[in-house]
């Protein structure tokens, strides 16, 4: 009988250990991530790189859009340099134009006052030749 409780005590003492044990692996495997830890570190892993490729495929269609709306810029600039240099060009010409009209204005106006200046030297001459012409038709 005392083999009998010598092996009971040992059976009791082994299941406590393997209870022990299976409780330690049982943490380790907590602590690990489970059976399954692979396959969910996997999952992880497929979930960011879809992530991530999402933004990057959403910053290369903001980089084309930015693209496009440079290049709309880009015409409008060039655009307005043409037209800034056809206003220039045409800004040149009417400046030409007015110095030839003031030119020409200054011409006239010298001789309007060489007119008005001979007609006053004339005025006295006509004066006097005047009133015997004025006599001489009312004769005749």
């Amino acid at each position: 009988m005392c083999q009998v409780g010598a092996e009971r005590d040992r059976v009791g003492e082994l299941q406590r250990q393997v209870a022990a044990m299976q409780d330690r692996i049982a943490e380790q495997r907590r602590q690990m991530g489970g059976v399954n830890s692979a396959r969910e570190c996997d999952i992880q892993a497929e979930k960011a790189m879809a992530v991530l490729e999402n933004r990057v495929e959403q910053a290369w269609h903001r980089l084309n859009a930015r693209r496009a709306a440079t290049a709309a810029l880009r015409d409008t600039i060039d655009g307005a340099r043409k037209e800034r240099l056809a206003m220039a060009e045409q800004q040149k010409k009417l400046t030409q134009q007015l110095a030839a009209a003031r030119e020409r204005a200054g011409s006239l106006l010298q001789a309007s006052r060489a007119a008005c200046l001979a007609r006053n030297k004339a005025r006295p001459f006509l004066n006097r030749l005047l009133p015997p012409i004025a006599e001489s038709w009312t004769a005749f």
